[in-house]
This record gives C-alpha cells, sequence and structure tokens, in this order.
C-alpha cells in the first residue's frame, strides 16, 4: 500500500507487476524504465506515454510465467489487466489478456513487448 511503489525486477513476473503497478501510480517515466532498450528505441517516451494519456486506474492479476516460454534469460509472462480509461467524461473499463515477453539484463528482468487482447469492455455506470 505504499506509494510510490519500487519496481521490483529479480523475476519476469515482479517485473510485469511492478510494471503495471508503477502504470497505476501514475509513474510513467518509472514504468517506461522496465522497458528493454530495444523497446525504447523503437518507442520514445513521447510517443509510448500519450497511449496513457486517458489512463485512471490499472490493476493487474494472475500474473505468471507460461512454462513453456521460459529459459534462463528470457520468459513471457501472462496476466489478466483491467484498465480504466477517461473517455470524454465517460469511464470505461476493459479487461484485457495479456502476454509480456521479458528478458534478463544487467539491471533486472525488462518487458520487451507482448500481446494484448481485449475480453470485455464497459462503462461504469454512476447513480445519485
Amino acid at each position: 500500500l505504499e506509494r510510490p511503489h519500487v519496481a521490483v525486477t529479480h523475476t519476469p513476473e515482479f517485473a510485469v507487476a511492478s510494471f503495471y503497478l508503477l502504470l497505476n501510480d501514475r509513474d510513467l517515466p518509472g514504468a517506461y524504465a522496465l522497458l528493454s532498450a530495444t523497446a525504447q528505441a523503437e518507442r520514445p517516451y513521447a510517443e509510448w506515454a500519450l497511449g496513457f494519456a486517458t489512463t485512471v486506474r490499472v490493476e493487474a492479476g494472475s500474473v505468471q510465467s507460461i512454462s513453456a516460454a521460459r529459459t534462463e534469460t528470457s520468459a513471457r509472462v501472462a496476466a489478466l489487466v483491467i484498465s480504466w480509461d477517461n473517455e470524454a467524461g465517460r469511464v470505461i473499463g476493459r479487461l484485457w489478456d495479456t502476454e509480456s515477453n521479458v528478458i534478463l539484463t544487467a539491471d533486472g528482468w525488462r518487458l520487451t513487448g507482448g500481446t494484448q487482447q481485449l475480453l470485455e469492455s464497459w462503462e461504469a455506470q454512476y447513480w445519485e
């Protein structure tokens, strides 16, 4: 519950969980720092951060390595992610099935890319 969260990256799972915790804390520079140098080179910070301009909350659960895709220096990590975005004053929730590719670097595990599949979306309802 302490903020800001510390980015723990000593396992692939912790690196992915830390990435989403930092996104939820709106620590975009910290989350971007968990991307590999190659991923950062492919997408400069300003362009990458723009993708989170409407994001108000991120939750990740069921974070686990896919054992068949794990080696000593690379892994694929699956997670279920819920994102909440403010879109024109409407709060939209989305459930994603994500898989992140991670590699081991001298600074710990770093995300290199991955896939996201939208499973469900809904509008948050407000009652008076």
